[in-house]
């Protein structure tokens, strides 16, 4: 009777596991995300003269002729198709059509040149346009276009550290020259932190036909092999508050310019009494291919914590692996925004045990597929990012039934919505910098969710004011994040402050006290001699009254790459 007491105890204490497994997911995205930022290249195009900027065509040209088609001719390509129906929009987009008009030298001048300006602003910077002498009486104007193309695609003779351009660059010997695909090739070439890398364009060499152009590509790589060491305490204290990992990155390995690197954290104690542990390894390699980016990622996570039960504690450990890899591919980008897809396939794995004995009824095993859509804008000087995907798991890759599955409760079969959207708009006033950043995140569900797949709020990573010992969960949910930053010194450093909002909702947020958290937090982070920092303190204004957190949070983040 006694030992059957201890368990019913026992089974009642049982942590549940899908809050630790949130809170290694998050940490591992957010440094994901900061290992594997990709620059942003935008290069700047020829501007027209303000004088004809906007002109209109004349009305009273004499002589004049009527015109009625405009025909290209030379190498043309079918790229070039629509080129004629710019001759009667202005670079601005005001609506001045010039078919069906009798227009005189300065009318065709306008027109030739709204349609050069229209090849540069779609990126064809080397195309030209030029007239030849003839005759208007038929009322068709034939205007000649040179494609502007690439001969050749070489590296500098100063360039040093192999790369494949054959993988770097989109476009190939022959292609019409875009100034879009130099903008791709240089993020492919600067991605791996330790690369430098510029794109000249000189007139080709060994050719004598016109339009033809070398891209000459300077590629210079410090030191391959990085290594960086961090310390944070956004641990839980039942499994060590503290964490310390270890980054090795290889850039550029097989010449593709492929990225590797492998984390490796463990913590170093902090928060409860008692025998406790948490480790992890995080493993992702990368590489470009013209405009796809192929990745895989794999990442362990194990910890174990002390649970009392009523006549002894007992050891709770609990471990977790998920392997994701993805395709992803820019299908379209101009001066101003860019599209790309991505798809990918997962398997994610977990178990939990009492000593050695496991937890049949938390055992999950998942797997399944996302696809999803990009959209970046750069709107003066804000960039904003948009992103909506679709999460469906599949019994594949060992897939198992829920536990919750009987219950209605959850299904490894589940379909989630995900959406979000960054705006980052940096600003100057007088000689000082500022910068207002917004992330909002949003997760719809169109099945019931298993507590590991639902949106979680409350923490560092999510709504900040919160210790993140405990947060809400919810098969549906949104959060937003508001900051505030100001550039102090040189620009090494900043001080910012911040204002959080998020909510839960759906069938599983029904025995929850509250749907709602709202947080604060103000903080200071830069570089100092090469130490990266982030210190803060924050505290919760609204959550729910049974929620546990500390009244105020303090937190650190430090990172030193060598």
């Amino acid at each position: 009777m006694a030992a059957l007491f201890s368990c019913l105890v026992l089974s009642q204490q049982l942590p549940d596991p899908s809050q630790e497994l949130q809170r290694q997911e998050e940490r591992q995205r957010e440094r994901q995300r900061q290992l594997e930022q990709t620059p942003t290249v935008r290069l700047e195009t020829p501007i027209a003269t303000p004088s004809d900027y906007d002109a209109l065509l004349p009305h009273d040209e004499t002589p004049c002729f009527p015109i009625s088609t405009i025909l290209l001719q030379g190498d043309t390509d079918h790229t070039f198709t629509a080129l004629p129906s710019h001759s009667g929009i202005t670079p601005s987009g005001l609506s001045d059509p010039a078919m069906g008009r009798c227009l005189g030298t300065e009318g065709i001048r306008l027109v030739v040149s709204r349609m050069q300006h229209a090849l540069v602003e779609q990126g064809f910077i080397t195309t030209h346009l030029f007239l030849k002498s003839q005759d208007l009486t038929n009322s068709v104007l034939i205007i000649d276009i040179i494609p502007g193309r690439i001969h050749n695609i070489i590296l500098s003779s100063d360039s040093y550290r192999p790369i494949s351009l054959w993988s770097a660059m989109p476009a190939r010997p022959g292609d019409l020259l875009n100034l879009r695909d130099i903008e791709q090739g240089l993020e492919n070439l600067r991605r791996l932190p330790s690369v430098d890398a510029n794109i000249a364009i000189a007139a080709a060499q060994d050719t004598n036909a016109d339009g033809y152009s070398d891209l000459i590509v300077a590629y210079a790589q410090e030191r391959p092999i990085r290594l960086s060491v961090s310390l944070d305490d956004g641990g839980s204290n039942a499994t060590g508050k503290y964490q310390g990992s270890l980054t090795l990155a290889y850039d550029n390995w097989w010449s593709l310019g492929d990225l590797l690197h492998i984390n490796l954290g463990h913590d170093l104690g902090g928060g409860d009494l008692g025998a406790k542990s948490s480790r992890n390894l995080n493993t992702h390699y990368s590489f470009p291919w013209r405009n796809w980016l192929a990745s895989f990622n794999y990442s362990r996570n194990d910890y174990r914590q002390n649970i009392s039960g009523a006549n002894q504690n007992y050891l709770y450990q609990g471990n977790s692996r998920q392997t994701q890899i993805q395709l992803s591919r820019m299908i379209w980008r101009n001066a101003r925004h860019r599209v790309s897809l991505h798809a990918k396939a997962f398997q994610r794995r977990s178990s939990n045990y009492i000593d050695d004995t496991e937890i049949k009824v938390q055992r999950r095993r998942t797997g399944g597929w996302e696809l999803g859509i990009n959209h970046r804008a750069f709107l003066g000087n804000a960039t904003t990012d948009v992103t909506l995907s679709f999460r469906r798991g599949t019994g594949a890759f060992g897939a198992i039934p829920a536990p919750e599955q009987n219950f209605g409760e959850g299904t490894a079969r589940f379909k989630i919505i995900n959406a979000d959207a960054t705006l980052h708009l940096p600003w100057r006033w007088g000689n000082q910098l500022f910068q207002y950043s917004a992330t909002w995140r949003a997760q719809w569900n169109r099945t019931p969710l298993a507590p590991n797949e639902r949106f979680s709020i409350g923490g560092r990573y999510s709504v900040r004011g919160f210790d993140g010992e405990y947060s809400l969960m919810a098969d549906r949910g949104w959060l937003l994040r508001n900051e505030l930053a100001i550039s102090l010194g040189a620009g090494l450093h900043q001080a910012y402050g911040g204002l959080d909002f998020g909510a839960v909702s759906g069938p599983s947020s029904e025995w929850l006290s509250g749907r709602h958290l709202a947080g604060a937090v103000l903080g200071l982070r830069g570089n100092q001699s090469g130490l990266l920092y982030d210190l803060f303190v924050g505290v919760p204004l609204h959550k729910p009254p049974h929620m546990q957190t500390a009244n105020v949070t303090a937190g650190f983040s430090l990172d030193y790459p060598f």
